[in-house]
């Protein structure tokens, strides 16, 4: 039988719609979407969508009505199966099902939508997790990107469908989708992508809005919706966002789909907090970025996900998509948005921070997403937070309980702010020497020159507020203990105990009682004064990490001799300086002495196979000079060894000048 072209199909429903006979207009549509032919199928759905689409049909909304009022039960779950084949036509199919159908008919067809994503989301992840433990995983043909596109179009519909529900309460609908919702998403976020959970986030959040909206023309507005307790007792505070309905939605996405969109919270406020250190931004640059954002917004519409180049007419004008975040911080501010229309304001978020509820594990997405409200309010509108921050160690428990969830870029970017306001001493000892034991694997495993830098500075400034002198000393023997597996944070550390010398010589008035306190025979005993393992060779040593930290270890112990005139620490004793010269300064020396010689005889050899070499020579070139390329790169790999070892020369050559001045 040949198969049914599109012509046909079309042909077929517009009869069957002519008649007005709806019974038989939906059995032909079941019976076509629901054919083994892909191309039927698609067929069926683009007919639809023309026929409830085309705006110079004169009886538009009469077909809407006819083919759309009674049928949200039976079209809703095979508009959604067919997303991958059509994502287009299909969530626009559906978003006039939620226009047009019967509203609570509408809400129960998307409430079982919710159930059948969850339990394919399960599989999902059930088979995930097989494929990760070596098991062979079940492929019954899921797809995340299919279970976030349909995810996205049922909470569309929800925007459009809640307004139209004539419930005198609202409270009944709204905890129904809280506990079907709040489920799905803790199953699907960890799979999104960020340009998926930017734009779950931002449904979600125009959800909840739309949700509030509606709440308030309902005989139980501005009640449990907002502030109702799970267990049903009474709230004292009704303000407080971890008890609510619709907060409880908006906090849990916030916080699952929030970690993941690479909003960069961190670099753009380090940057914009300390522009003289960004290199790569030029005097208009910030006003170019938002202007070429605002442009975009405007210029692009959003998509389905997964959709392709649109049609002529690829939406319906009564029922338009939100723009396309294209900023990755951006998305953060529909959560914003819709936590003022929820009354939640910048001091409710702070109170969250500190509450010692949040270590409940019912409470924790209010805090986590409380926080990373307020890490994108720093960037996106900073004005609109008090001037007093919380002190970090009222919170610091969940700090560092975020840092380990997934909050590293919101969480890094509090702290910096926390941090700049406070003054140097208050921040305690422990609460700086705990958050630098954190920080420190996340710099050493940071591939980002960026945001490196910020929090390498942002351990700095940690050293800078903690009391002055024991407290530094104790951070600073533990970032510099030789089992410390990070080798380069070894030698940037070196640089934070030079600029913390320079202040503690500045601060110091040379009366005995005002001491820099930093001069202290503690700190000196943190600075080695015996010479590493030198046997190794030349190009061995100089190309490891150990090379760089004793030069810069060199460079401290001279900066601190210099700085330290009242010899307060012990360093001016001369019992130090032989230990110094006898086991760090006369080693190296005559070590170098050995690796000059080694990269001598290095250079020679380099150059001796270049000599002569005649047809040899013209056969290389013919071959792709694969010879001197290799050379050419071993080449720039001595040059470097090389002015290592003369900065290593002059590191040693400047400490001993200055202990041997009379």
């Amino acid at each position: 039988m040949a198969s049914l072209g599109l012509g046909d199909i079309s042909e077929a429903l517009k009869q069957v719609l002519s008649a007005s006979d709806e019974s038989s207009f939906l059995q032909l549509l079941e019976k076509n979407l629901s054919a083994d032919s892909q191309d039927v199928r698609r067929a069926t759905i683009d007919t639809l969508y023309d026929l409830l689409t085309d705006p110079t049909a004169e009886d538009l909304q009469s077909r809407r009505t006819f083919v759309l009022s009674d049928t949200s039960l039976t079209l809703l779950p095979l508009f959604l199966s067919f997303f991958s084949l059509a994502p287009w036509s299909t969530t626009s199919l559906s978003l006039l099902l939620a226009q047009y159908a019967q509203p609570k008919e509408v809400v129960l067809a998307l409430d079982e939508a919710l159930r059948d994503i969850e339990e394919r989301a399960v599989r999902f992840d059930v088979s995930d997790n097989e494929d990760e433990q070596g098991e062979e995983p079940v492929d019954d043909g899921l797809n995340v990107g299919e279970l976030v596109g349909q995810l996205e179009v049922v909470l569309k519909c929800f925007v459009v469908a809640l307004p139209r529900l004539p419930n005198a309460r609202s409270t009944p609908t709204l905890l129904n989708l809280s506990d079907s919702l709040l489920s799905l998403l803790q199953i699907i976020a960890p799979e999104c992508d960020p340009a998926q959970s930017r734009q779950l986030l931002i449904s979600t959040s125009e959800l909840v809005s739309t949700a509030w909206v509606w709440s308030q023309t309902t005989s139980d507005k501005g009640g449990e919706q907002r502030h109702c307790p799970r267990d049903g007792s009474r709230v004292a505070d009704s303000h407080l966002p971890s008890q609510a309905i619709l907060t409880q939605i908006l906090f849990g996405a916030t916080y699952l789909f929030g970690r993941n969109v690479d909003a960069d919270l961190l670099k753009s406020w380090f940057f914009n907090t300390f522009p003289r250190l960004d290199l790569h931004r030029s005097n208009t640059g910030a006003d170019q970025d938002r202007g070429g954002i605002e442009a975009l917004e405007k210029v692009l519409v959003s998509r389905p996900l997964g959709a392709s180049d649109p049609p002529p007419n690829p939406f319906p004008v009564d029922s338009p998509l939100p723009p396309h975040p294209l900023a990755s911080s951006h998305c953060l501010s529909h959560s914003q948005d819709t936590s003022d229309t929820l009354s939640i304001d910048p001091s409710t978020l702070l109170s969250n921070l500190t509450a010692r509820s949040h270590l409940s594990p019912t409470s924790i997405h209010t805090a986590y997403a409380s926080l990373l409200l307020l890490a994108s309010s720093l960037v996106l509108r900073p004005e609109s937070l008090p001037a007093q921050r919380p002190p970090l160690d009222t919170h610091m428990d969940l700090l560092v309980s975020a840092l380990g969830s997934g909050l590293v870029d919101a969480t890094t970017t509090w702290i910096w702010d926390s941090v700049n306001f406070a003054d140097p001493g208050d921040v305690s000892l422990e609460v700086g020497k705990g958050l630098v034991e954190v920080l420190v694997p996340l710099i050493a495993f940071e591939r980002d020159p960026g945001t490196r830098l910020a929090l390498w500075k942002l351990v700095g400034a940690l050293i800078d507020k903690v009391p002055r002198g024991a407290a530094q000393i104790d951070i600073f023997q533990d970032l510099l203990d030789p089992s410390n597996p990070f080798e380069q944070i070894r030698v940037e550390t070196l640089s934070l105990v030079r600029e913390q010398l320079h202040k503690s010589a500045q601060s110091g008035s040379g009366d005995e009682s005002s001491t820099p306190t930093l001069f202290q025979p503690s700190l000196l005993t943190v600075l080695p004064t015996t010479a590493p393992d030198l046997s190794l060779s030349a190009e061995q040593f100089l190309s490891s990490p150990e090379a760089s930290y004793l030069i810069s270890l060199l460079d401290t112990l001279r900066i601190f001799y210099s700085l330290d005139k009242a010899g307060t620490s012990g360093i001016r004793n001369s019992e130090w300086k032989d230990t110094v010269l006898g086991r760090l300064i006369v080693p190296i020396k005559e070590r170098c002495e050995r690796w000059h010689t080694e990269l001598g005889e290095t250079s020679v050899e380099q150059v001796r196979p270049a000599q002569g070499q005649g047809q040899e020579q013209e056969q290389e070139q013919a071959q792709g000079h694969e010879r001197h390329e290799h050379e050419h790169e071993h080449g720039a790999m001595a040059s470097e060894e090389e002015f290592l070892l003369m900065r290593l020369e002059d590191a040693v050559g400047r400490l001993q000048e200055v202990l041997e001045r009379p």
